[in-house]
């Protein structure tokens, strides 16, 4: 018995170690889906005023072939599959998909976003960044329900952690409740002895 409680605490014990990060993570996961509102406050950086994208004179406003243009250069090696006009943001803009996210260029001003369902960069006419922005609810909520940040692994991190949680839950069980069940039958056996 001893060895079998040796085995079961080197094996709780190794359990711990390697699913300690995810169950941190798994933790401020959680807190984030119950509080997202103060954890945003804190993660959010302050938002920059977009009106500083002047509209331009409509002899100056993008064409549909330099809009794509503009968006080509966003992922290179990657063929615009779709483009549609919409609006974003309160500006007429033409959105090209992309295999990697959304190129979206503003018509009237010129400036451009790049988009993902992990952020958005923004971009001046001339094509410097000027702000970023990360979806951290997406992050957090995906995180939550997959274990790690994009489908490379699919859910295997998440079901390898619920597992390793199961085990490393039954074998504390193991640890605290047999040695003191013990215990409990020779006092009960010293209590009818008597």
């Amino acid at each position: 018995m001893p060895r079998f409680f040796r085995s079961i605490r080197t094996l709780h014990s190794w359990i711990g170690f390697l699913i300690l990060p995810w169950i941190i993570l798994y933790g401020f996961t959680g807190f984030y889906l119950n509080h997202s509102k103060a954890i945003n406050a804190l993660l959010m950086p302050t938002p920059y005023d977009e009106s500083s994208f002047v509209i331009k004179p409509e002899a100056e406003w993008l064409s549909v072939n330099e809009a794509r243009q503009k968006a080509a250069q966003i992922w290179a090696d990657e063929p615009i599959t779709k483009a549609k006009a919409i609006e974003y943001h309160g500006f007429v803009a033409i959105q090209f998909t992309k295999p990697s996210g959304n190129v979206i260029v503003s018509i009237k001003t010129g400036h451009h976003y790049k988009k993902t369902r992990l952020y958005r960069y923004t971009y001046d006419p001339l094509g410097s960044l000027v702000d970023r922005k990360i979806y951290w609810s997406y992050v957090f909520r995906y995180f939550h329900e997959a274990g790690w940040i994009d489908n490379s692994f699919g859910v295997w991190f998440a079901d390898i952690t619920a597992i390793a949680l199961v085990l490393f839950g039954v074998s504390g069980l193991i640890l605290f409740i047999v040695p003191r069940q013990k215990k409990l039958k020779r006092n009960l056996s010293d209590l009818l002895q008597r």
